[in-house]
């Protein structure tokens, strides 16, 4: 048995570390390649054409690996949805942090929604990733719907808070707040759907803008009900 076999046995059994790294982080690191092939795989041929030999060829990596992180394909396509939604909302409140929680005026809403939506639609400009975030979650399974709603709502409740911030006191109930915020987060996904389909015919500058004067006038509206 070669030195490198013996080496590997040892550290599997034991938990040493192996090549400078522990089991810990070597599982890491093959949960990392299965997400980058999902995103390949699902963002190109989609779930229904995609078979654990399939993502595991593309990984390369064996079943046994795959299953090590995933129950089924439907838990990696949950799990590459969440990786990259979470890192669109990381760059949208690392942009609200760097505001230093201040809106003053009109210039100053204008720069921050400019750097939100921005952020977004450059992330949704990657075939893959939209695909995956707009379309190839849609219609999985009950549980799948349901996480969708719980980002949906969250991406409203970061408009929302936002807005509040521009139009102190806030004059609308809990509901007619949610209702804003989810119409406003409808909006901007229907879209994104059909910006993602038309191939990017339209310029992310130009999908900047045109969302922006939506959210402006919508707050020019709440802002009237102040004076109510």
């Amino acid at each position: 048995m070669s030195n490198n076999i013996m080496t590997s046995i040892i550290s599997s059994s034991t938990g040493r570390t192996y090549r400078g790294q522990t089991p810990e982080q070597r599982a890491a690191e093959r949960r990392r390649r299965f997400l980058e092939a999902g995103l390949q795989l699902f963002g190109t041929i989609g779930l229904r054409a995609v078979t654990v030999r399939r993502i595991c060829r593309e990984a390369g990596l064996t079943d046994r690996y795959f299953y090590e992180s995933f129950d089924t394909m439907e838990s990696l396509l949950v799990a590459v949805y969440e990786h990259h939604l979470g890192l669109i909302m990381e760059k949208m409140i690392a942009v609200i942090s760097a505001s230093n929680n201040v809106i003053d005026d009109g210039n100053g809403l204008r720069d921050l929604t400019q750097y939100l939506l921005d952020a977004f639609y450059l992330e949704m400009e990657n075939p893959l990733v939209s695909r995956v975030c707009m379309f190839e979650v849609e219609g999985v399974s009950p549980a799948v719907h349901q996480l969708y709603n719980r980002y949906i709502s969250t991406f409203a409740s970061i408009i929302v808070e936002t807005a509040k911030r521009y139009c102190a006191p806030w004059p609308l109930n809990k509901q007619e707040t949610e209702v804003i915020g989810q119409t406003l987060v409808g909006g901007i996904t229907q879209n994104t759907r059909n910006w993602v389909a038309s191939e990017y015919k339209t310029a992310r500058a130009d999908m900047v803008r045109g969302t922006q004067l939506v959210f402006e006038g919508t707050l020019m509206q709440v802002k009237l009900l102040q004076n109510q």
